[in-house]
């Protein structure tokens, strides 16, 4: 249901979509697909660094700085859409069985 929800909350952002894929298509990807999708998509550039409570925030800030030397700064390949703002209130109704999604939005 939580996809279900996503999908048309935030229909044109990357929430909208299954984080793990389509079973179907992922099963089509070669290995090198496989490999090239994950490293843009989950590339240390397109992450967001929190820290929450009363914590040492330089040690914190050091100990992320020091896993990523690693890494190379690259663009972030996943963008933030603008949704639009809803003219009038949207309902959806949801019978989910197993993978099968019925759903219209009324």
């Amino acid at each position: 249901m939580q996809e279900v929800l996503n999908e048309r909350l935030l229909p044109s952002h990357t929430y909208s979509v299954l984080s793990r894929g389509d079973p179907a298509q992922t099963a089509s990807l070669t290995h090198q697909e496989l490999q090239d999708a994950h490293a843009k998509c989950y590339h240390p550039s397109n992450a967001r660094f929190s820290t929450f409570g009363h914590l040492p925030l330089e040690s914190h800030m050091e100990f992320i700085d020091s896993s990523l030397v690693e890494f190379s700064q690259t663009e972030p390949s996943v963008g933030e859409p603008h949704e639009l703002h809803w003219k009038k209130p949207v309902s959806c109704e949801c019978n989910t069985i197993y993978h099968g999604l019925i759903c219209q939005q009324a």
